[in-house]
Order: C-alpha cells, then structure tokens, then sequence
C-alpha cells in the first residue's frame, strides 16, 4: 500500500510538471503563430495594396501619371480575396472611392487612415474591433494604407481592410489538434517516467524500507550486496560500514554504560555511607550530653532510695518518695529513648511526615543537652500545610544539623546576654518564569544571634569537609550532608547573615498534595 501511494504521488507529480511544460510550449507555439499569422496577412494587405497603386497610377498608354479611367472591375477582384472586407483609394484630388463596405463603420475608419495616409505621405495601419482569438479576445480587423506618387511628386493613396476572424478560426483549429496531442504525449511520457523512476529507485527504496522494518539487532548485514556497481549495491555496501562501526560503537557505549552504572551505584552508597557516618558522629556527641543529663536524675533516684531504707521513715513519704523515683526513672527513659530512636535507622523510606511533629520531637529531644543549657528555643509554626514526602529518619538528621549548628555558632560568639534560636515556619507559592503558579512550598527558617557567617565563606559552606569551627568540633560534612537530603528530596537551603547579627537558613521544601501524584515520583526517583 506505501509503494503504491509512493507512486502514485510520483507520477502525479511527473504528470503535473509535463502538463505544465507542455501547457507552456503550447501558449509559446500560440503567440509565435498569431505573430506569424498577422504579420502574413500584413504581407497579403501589402501586396493587394501594390496591385490597386499599380491601376492608380497607370496611365491609358502606360504613361507615368494618375488615371482618371481606373478599372474598377480589376480592382473589385481584390474583394473576392479571403478576408478582404473594404478598398478605398483617394486620387490626386482628394476624392474618396469605395469598393465594399461603405456603410460599415471598419470602412469608414478605413477612409479615414487613407486621407492620413495621403496627406501625411506615410503608410499608416491600425486594428479595429474585437473577436475571440485561441485563448483570449484579439483584434478583429486589420487596417492598412499606403501612399502612391507619381513623376511629379502628387500623391494619392489606397487602403484595405482585412478580417483576421478567418485566421484565428483556423489556429483554433490547429489548436484542438495540437491539445490532443499534448495530452497524449504528456499521458505517455508520465507512464514511461513513472516506469524508469520505479525500476531505477521506488523498487530499490521500497527494498531498503523492508530490510530496515525487518532488521533486528545482531543481524550482521543490513543489505546483501548485489552484483556490479550500482547504486543499490553501494548503498548495501555503505549501510553495511556503517553498522559495523555502530556495532562497535554500541559496544563501547555499553560497555561505559555499564561501568557509569558501577559509579553511580557506588557514590550512591558512599554517599549513604557517609550520612549515616554524619548521622553517628552527631549520636555521638549527643550521647555525650545524654550521659551527663541522665547523672541528675540517677543522683535523685539514689537519694530517694537512701531516705526508703531509713527504718523510721512513714509509709505515706515512702509512697511519695517512691512516686518521685518512678518519675525520675520515666525520664531518664524517655531521654534514652529519643536518642535511641533517633540512632537507629528507620526503614520506613519516604512517606507523610508532619515537619512540625518532626521538629517538635527535635526541640524536646536537643533541650537536655549542655550545648543547648544558656540558649532559649522559640518556634511559631504558622504553615498551614507542613506535610512533604520524606524519609522521616533522614528529616530529623535534618532538622538537628540545624539546630546543632545554630547551638555551636551561639556559645561561638562569648556572648554575655542570652543565646537565642528562632525557628519559624510559612507556607508559599512560588511562580514560574511565565508566571504560572508553581506547587507550593513549606518553608522553614532558623535564626540565631550567633557569630554569623562571613561573607567570603556563604558559597562555601555547603562545600564537602569546609567547617569554620575549631579543630575538633565539626567535621565540615554536617552542612554538605544536609544539602543532599533536601536535594534528593526536592527542595533547597539557602544561607544568609541577620542585619542584626546572627545567621539565618532557610529550608524549603515542597508540599506533598495526594492529587499531584507527587508520591509515585518520589517512590519512582528512589528506585
């Protein structure tokens, strides 16, 4: 079915370009022939004009001189000439004389070219009415006069009107004829092009598009080669060099896409190796402070127990002091329990997290700990929407960089007056260049009065192993780590200095909406 559409838009357009040439040979061959056609009667009016100055001017003994005695008979022959519809001759005197169409108003016109012709001594002509011509109207009759002179210098003149209806009649003829020819020869010159143009390339491609629809990879030839040199064998030859050069190609790229696929797997692993390195570095230092957090409430539970031994201690205070060891113990529990959970990985992969519950849990979680015992915490939660897709175990590693390093910079300044920490939260929809509104965003903002960042150091921070803090106390990877939480999970950090003093950081990170589907992308990106 393609090979037959295939040709049939070949030789329509064969036959469209033939037709045209030939359409335009023909409007050639038209105006060649009516040019020839008028310039021939011009030449029949002239010499009929010839023979009617030859009666003027003839005298009764062949005297060189005007005849007052014309023939007249001899010159109406001339009306019997085909075409010939009018004669007027004007003598010496200026008299006009008619043969034939006296009362038709070519005549006149004609009388009128004669008296110029005359007095002006120049032969005149001049077209006169309209008729159909081949394709288009023409003109319909010819005009010509002539001036005669005899020895003395007088002059008279003749003229004749002609009829070219006649003629364009017989190239209409000639034309009806050569139309048909036209269309014949343009029907079978389209027939044998559509041929030559099948067997020379329509076949030859139409076998090329069957081999390529029923090439598979593997094949070792794209084309058999043919026999001699033409064009389809060299084209099976080139086809064939060039897919052993892909083949080779195919393979290298394989080959790189496979070890590519090694590295990714590799940093991906490394790059996990690493936060969890961060994470246990950072339950390191927070088993630190859980150690000596927990020392106050063991010394209580101690002193507690000592007063129950006492033999005259009443059973009312033992029951209180028992109550208040029970406590004590409740919360040395919970302590452990929140670096226990934090410590441990998850295993939940990304789901529904609340960042509000997450960074409640932190706050609760960091306000046991020495570094955060002369610093005041405050948060205002205004996001109305605080839901994201996240790793929740990843999230609070987050969120506690944050608010480690907000710690660090604040007992880094040797400030006199109370540290202090302002986390706030705002929901925002950003917009696209085209202004189209983009999915909204939960953003988180973490301000301290700390010694804030320098300005030579903000595009640095974010830098693997960069860290301003002393020897000792920070690896330079709390910062890096974070930065590839938020990426992978969509969003970005973005670091400044307070005009008041302090750093700020922002952390912004995109709100899950159930309807966007947003959940099989994450889950698709994980995979």
């Amino acid at each position: 079915m393609k090979q037959l559409d295939v040709k049939i838009k070949i030789g329509f357009l064969i036959a469209l370009l033939l037709l045209v040439g030939m359409v335009l040979l023909d409007l050639v061959m038209v105006f060649a022939s009516q040019k020839h056609v008028i310039r021939t009667e011009k030449e029949k009016v002239d010499v009929l004009i010839d023979f009617i100055c030859v009666q003027l001017i003839s005298g009764p003994d062949g005297e060189d001189g005007f005849n007052d005695g014309i023939d007249t008979e001899r010159i109406r022959n001339v009306l019997d000439t085909p075409g010939v519809t009018a004669v007027v001759w004007v003598d010496i005197r200026g008299d006009l004389h008619w043969l034939g169409g006296r009362e038709d108003g070519v005549a006149a016109s004609l009388g009128r070219l004669v008296q110029t012709a005359k007095n002006k001594r120049v032969r005149r002509s001049e077209f006169i009415g309209e008729t159909w011509g081949v394709f288009w109207r023409q003109r319909k009759y010819l005009s010509l006069a002539k001036p005669v002179f005899d020895a003395s210098g007088n002059a008279a003149a003749a003229g004749i009107s002609l009829c070219l209806e006649p003629a364009y009649a017989q190239l209409r003829k000639t034309q009806k004829f050569i139309g048909w020819y036209l269309l014949i020869n343009t029907i079978l010159l389209s027939l044998v092009g559509l041929y030559r143009i099948h067997h020379l390339a329509i076949r030859p491609i139409m076998k090329i598009v069957r081999r390529a629809e029923g090439f598979r990879a593997g094949d070792s030839t794209f084309l058999l080669e043919e026999g001699g040199e033409n064009e389809l064998s060299r084209l099976s030859s080139a086809f064939n060099r060039i897919l052993d050069l892909n083949r080779e190609d195919q393979e290298k790229l394989q080959y790189t896409v496979s070890r590519l696929e090694t590295a990714m797997t590799e940093l991906k692993q490394a790059q996990q190796e690493i936060i969890r390195a961060e994470k246990l570095a950072t339950v390191g230092r927070l088993s630190s402070g859980v150690a000596h957090e927990i020392g106050n409430p063991i010394g209580i539970v101690l002193g507690y127990l000592a007063l129950i031994k006492q033999p005259d201690t009443e059973e009312s205070e033992k029951e209180d002091y028992i109550r208040r060891v029970e406590d004590e113990i409740e919360r040395i529990s919970t302590i452990i329990r929140q670096l226990l959970n934090y410590s441990r990985p998850s295993g939940e992969g990304r789901q529904e997290v609340s960042i509000h519950d997450e960074l409640a849990d932190v706050i609760q979680m960091v306000r046991v700990q020495p570094l955060f015992a002369d610093v005041d915490v405050d948060a205002e939660f205004t996001a109305l929407n605080d839901t994201v897709l996240a790793d929740p175990d990843q999230l609070r590693q987050l969120l506690l960089n944050f608010m480690l390093n907000a710690a660090d910079a604040v007992k880094m300044s040797e400030q006199t007056d109370q540290g202090r920490i302002r986390i706030e939260s705002e929901n925002r929809t950003p917009s696209g260049p085209d202004g189209k509104e983009l999915p909204g965003m939960v953003r988180l903002v973490f301000e301290d009065n700390g010694v804030g960042i320098a300005e030579e150091d903000l595009g640095k921070i974010f830098d693997p192993f960069f860290t301003t803090k002393p020897p000792g106390m920070g690896s330079g990877l709390g910062l890096w780590v974070s930065l590839l939480i938020v990426e992978s999970m969509g969003g970005k950090i973005e670091a400044e200095n307070n005009p008041g003093g302090g750093a700020r950081m922002i952390l912004s990170l995109p709100v899950y909406e159930p309807h966007s589907g947003n959940l099989d992308e994450y889950n698709g990106n994980k995979q």
